[in-house]
């Protein structure tokens, strides 16, 4: 390989990770590591998002180790995506250790878009999803605030976990 293409294509990657890491978005790492049309796994996927992050910061594993309380050696198996079951205790304490405070999740596209009809006959499923998914979010909000309104209220919370409507 020539040394000045090697040099171009590092150049590249570095334009296209201080890109990544400015906004955040996966999306954009999942269309850089799919590029050259190798299929990668999501553990792969994540760990060279997590390999980036602490390279930006000119971490070694040690020290995000350190900083999220990890050893070195699971550092190392996230990095290559070889830690099965990864616990979500340890995804997230990776994520505040690198400062990490927006997740985009992208799902594969369908091998064959839809078409206008099926749009207008269902419409956007990725929009209805979006919607639902903000409702109950909501939903769920004012529940809450309202469970816990009174003392009484507190107290059958703590007592049973949850609220019926004969409570009320």
């Amino acid at each position: 390989m020539d040394s000045r293409a090697g040099e171009s294509t590092a150049a590249a990657a570095e334009g296209e990770l201080a890109q990544w890491v400015e906004h955040g978005d996966l999306a954009l790492l999942a269309r850089t590591e799919r590029g050259d049309g190798t299929e990668l796994s999501v553990e792969q996927l994540f760990g060279r998002a997590i390999l980036r992050l602490r390279l930006y910061f000119g971490w070694s594993q040690r020290e995000l180790g350190r900083r999220a309380r990890l050893h070195q050696s699971t550092i190392s198996r996230v990095e290559r995506g070889k830690q099965p079951g990864l616990s979500l205790k340890r995804l997230f304490a990776l994520c505040r250790a690198l400062r990490v405070v927006d997740v985009d999740l992208v799902t594969r596209k369908p091998s064959v878009p839809p078409t206008e009809l099926e749009i207008m006959l269902r419409g956007d499923r990725w929009a209805r999803a979006v919607a639902a998914a903000d409702r109950r979010i909501l939903a769920a909000r004012v529940a809450h605030s309202r469970e816990a309104s009174s003392p009484a209220d507190s107290l059958r919370l703590a007592q049973h976990g949850t609220l019926t409507p004969g409570d009320r």
